[in-house]
């Protein structure tokens, strides 16, 4: 991917210069941004080292520089504590905040009121709105491509683009299947490498048990997207000027019209897993398999502690056989916010959080980002209820082989709610999956203009 330098044009679009005489509301500005939304590139004139940035921060000051720090996570206090250990010169203030979208909400009161935190936790799908808020800071220009090196490419895309680093990578999610063994062998069942297989056996599963079902769809545009990132599909493409959205594109609809065929034949449920009926059927064994994101585990042990010692963990299916292509579903990445009085300190400790190997040796709440961390001995660990085995090198490999290319919108909150909500007519067989894709980008081209954000479908 080329590289592009950060210019007035792209500071401009995101709204962090405004030509004089003109007032330009947050929307307005940012309809701009969405001309130079891009996976593809940054400046990288501008870039000290860590150990110059971290240089930079004890020069400037005698004393400890204090720096806040927001995140829902459960592994910040101890990281924070080591982090104060071991870095005199700057003290991190940790506080623990609400959920994703209570912590987004009190982010966006705090922009707003010029008082965010130096440094808060934001998931990839939601940095790109953070941006285009004006709130978050161009890292680029302090040292963050130092570092680039140290992720993947599809993973660093998600934070790089627009002409500016916005962020460091620390949780990601690579995808696998997990699946109940114990009764894959009940049934006779191979485990699916490709999609073909992995319907034809949800198919002669539920003919042959009709209380049965290989798997659910999920009622989440999440999970959906993940789908999507794995066949090549990319929802939202920078065009010159504008977005082009590709929600209807051959590669989305071709993951739509699979699971489609599924839904109407009744070869799976269609239903939300956040449910105490979903966590039922994985504990009774009527659902069998789970393709998601490597946080699954957790969620798959808690729901299903009857089953326990019964699940292994697969490579996700395949489109094409042999095939090496990943989607992810998740992960979280630190951001500098562009009102803090300490720059370098704040990325001095963001990227610490990524590449330190006893910040990553917790690793609660996600797979890590840097490529380094794949070798942290927590990720070996066998673990009792998926027949004491790790999935290290699944995961692995579906993180190193996940997808480049694909774009989270400038309105994906407002996407992610709006086809989370339409799942209902697919459920109930009033709409089906290639026409929910059509409304839906329908809805955010209609959403987006609404904004002031060019878009096209």
């Amino acid at each position: 991917m080329g590289i592009r330098n950060i210019n007035e044009h792209n500071l401009e679009a995101f709204g962090q210069r405004r030509p004089a005489g003109r007032a330009m509301k947050v929307g307005a500005a940012v309809g701009a941004a969405a001309l130079v939304m891009s996976a593809c590139g940054s400046s990288k004139t501008a870039s000290p080292s860590s150990a110059t940035t971290q240089a930079n921060t004890k020069a400037a000051s005698s004393t400890p520089v204090t720096i806040s720090f927001w995140s829902p996570g459960l592994s910040e206090a101890g990281n924070v504590a080591l982090f104060n250990k071991t870095h005199p010169d700057i003290h991190v203030v940790y506080t623990k905040t609400p959920g994703a979208a209570a912590t987004y909400a009190k982010m966006e009161d705090a922009i707003k009121a010029g008082d965010p935190p130096d440094v808060g936790s934001i998931e990839y799908d939601e940095l790109p709105q953070f941006v285009r808020t004006g709130g978050i800071l161009n890292i680029a220009k302090y040292g963050a491509n130092s570092v680039e090196k140290d992720f993947n490419a599809s993973i660093w895309g998600q934070v790089d683009f627009g002409g500016g680093t916005w962020a460091i990578p620390r949780n990601t999610a690579p995808v696998a299947l997990l699946y109940n063994a114990k009764l894959f062998a009940q049934y006779g069942l191979a485990v699916p490498t490709t999609w073909a297989q992995f319907a034809t056996e949800a198919q002669s599963l539920h003919a042959a048990h009709p209380s049965v079902y290989l798997t659910s769809f999920n009622t989440s545009s999440s999970w959906f997207s993940m789908l999507e990132w794995q066949a090549g599909a990319v929802w939202f493409q920078p065009d010159g000027n504008q977005w082009k959205l590709g929600f209807t594109s051959p590669a989305s609809e071709k993951v739509a019209t699979y699971w489609q065929q599924l839904i109407s034949a009744h070869d799976v449920l269609v239903e939300s897993p956040y449910t105490p009926q979903h966590a039922q059927q994985l504990n009774n064994g009527t659902l069998l398999s789970y393709p998601g994101p490597q946080w699954l585990e957790s969620s798959i042990e808690s729901q299903a502690p009857a089953t326990s010692g019964d699940w292994k963990i697969a490579p996700f299916p395949q489109w094409t056989p042999g095939g090496h292509a990943y989607g992810q579903w998740g992960g979280s990445t630190d951001a500098v916010f562009k009102d803090t009085k300490h720059p370098n300190a704040a990325l001095t400790f963001a990227t610490w959080l990524s590449t330190n190997p006893q910040a990553i040796a917790p690793l609660i709440g996600g797979y890590p980002a840097a490529t380094s961390g794949q070798t942290t001995a927590t990720l070996s660990k066998k673990l009792p209820f998926f027949s004491n085995e790790s999935g290290t090198n699944i995961f692995k490999t579906a993180q190193n082989d996940t997808l480049a290319g694909w774009n989270f919108g400038p309105d994906w909150g407002v996407m992610k709610t709006d086809g989370t909500n339409d799942f209902d007519a697919v459920a109930n067989g009033s709409s089906t999956l290639p026409q929910w894709l059509s409304d839906l980008q329908n809805q955010q081209l209609s959403s987006l203009k609404s904004v002031g954000i060019k878009a096209i479908g």
